[in-house]
């Protein structure tokens, strides 16, 4: 599952490729892969003629500025990869993935060659929404609503740590995969986060 450094990574790449691309439809191959708004259709068509103006980031999930032609305001694109979504650059030409559920075609500007942005998760968990400028992004993607601080924020700190450990008593492990607790953090950096520190999974964190 990518955790908050890959997904970072991701971030910086779509900044690269994609911003002042401007959207002209694209194809929803799986249609729960749209999670709102609940027609796929309604979804493709609240995106075509926006622009991607920055990407940003917030724990795994990945939110997309839009505007319009016009210079208004055009919502946002959220991303969560979940366990095994990639977010794929590529000419329109590129053979379809077996697990595309999702693809955007891009352009900018029209006289240059057109290029598509593909979501592939061959898990199927992964979700795309589209949120409407007039409403909070957490109110459509309301997994935003419980996350904790990230690693690298002040928020995150070893008196934040001590604050939330001290009458806990599930495993650290566990509650290091909390979301709610820091935001970003899965299996694979908990696991080198508490090897580096000496510290089994299984201790409360109470200890």
């Amino acid at each position: 599952m990518p955790e908050l450094p890959e997904v970072e990574t991701v971030r910086r790449g779509l900044n690269r490729v994609t911003l002042q691309q401007t959207l002209v439809g694209g194809d929803v191959f799986l249609d729960r892969s749209v999670a709102y708004p609940d027609r796929p259709k309604d979804f493709l068509a609240a995106l075509e003629g926006c622009q991607f103006r920055q990407w940003q980031r917030r724990g795994k999930y990945l939110l997309a500025e839009l505007v319009r032609p016009s210079g208004t305001a055009g919502g946002w694109l959220g991303v969560h990869l979940r366990m095994t979504g990639q977010l794929l650059w590529l000419e329109p030409t590129a053979p379809l993935q077996v697990h595309c559920r999702i693809r955007l075609y891009c352009q900018q500007p029209p006289d240059q060659p057109q290029r598509e942005l593909r979501f592939v998760d061959q898990r199927t968990f992964g979700r795309m929404w589209w949120v409407p400028p007039e409403v909070p992004v957490a109110q459509v993607i309301t997994g935003l609503q419980r996350l904790g601080p990230e690693p690298f924020s002040e928020a995150f700190s070893p008196a934040y740590l001590k604050q939330q450990f001290h009458c806990r008593q599930k495993p650290i492990k566990n509650a290091l995969l909390d979301q709610a607790l820091v935001a970003g953090i899965g299996n694979i950096y908990a696991d080198e986060a508490l090897f580096r520190s000496g510290i089994r999974p299984l201790t409360p964190c109470s200890r």
